[in-house]
């Protein structure tokens, strides 16, 4: 099996086997939109800081490939819990805000709005994007290139910079 470079540090992929702690196994890293064309998803090859199972939520947290099980939240014993989301985020020249959690609320009311601790981003056309507030600095994304952003987020502005385009945005967090 051929791998991938080395997987970036803040990646969040899903364990093809179970990995004991010490031991080197693969994660299957999801870019999206998923294109079977340019043989999505990425396989790479980690190495296990703690036991990780088999279809589990890995992250990798440093530049030698180590990679840890993300913990699963008890609501009876832990003070928050962990939230997902998606979008697709239509942008124009005109600024388009889009608030963490709000897709997620939609399908489920019981999600809240919450922070991203960790955010994917990738846009169609080439886009500024500010997080957290319409006065922040803005970012550059390429099209068709993938961010992540291991930042607080709670909102995203995006905004075309010659072309209307789609916004993709991954964000997992806690509320």
């Amino acid at each position: 099996m051929s791998y991938k470079q080395k997987p970036p540090v803040g990646s969040i992929g899903i364990a093809a086997i179970a990995i004991a702690v010490g031991d080197w196994g693969e994660i299957f890293i999801f870019y999206f939109p998923y294109d079977v064309e340019k043989n999505s998803p990425g396989v790479y090859r980690v190495h296990a800081l703690n036991d990780i199972r088999a279809n589990k939520s890995v992250t990798v947290v440093d530049g030698n490939c180590g990679a840890v099980e993300e913990a699963e939240s008890n609501p009876t014993t832990s003070p928050s819990l962990i939230y997902d989301d998606y979008a697709q985020v239509p942008f124009t020249l005109i600024e388009t805000e889009y608030d963490i959690g709000y897709n997620a609320h939609q399908a489920d009311p019981t999600v809240p709005l919450f922070t991203a601790t960790q955010l994917s981003l990738m846009a169609n056309q080439n886009c500024w994007v500010k997080f957290n507030s319409a006065t922040r600095v803005r970012h550059y994304l390429l099209a068709n290139t993938p961010y992540t952003y291991p930042l607080n987020v709670s909102a995203v502005f995006v905004t075309a910079v010659v072309l209307n385009g789609l916004l993709y945005l991954d964000a997992v967090g806690v509320g």
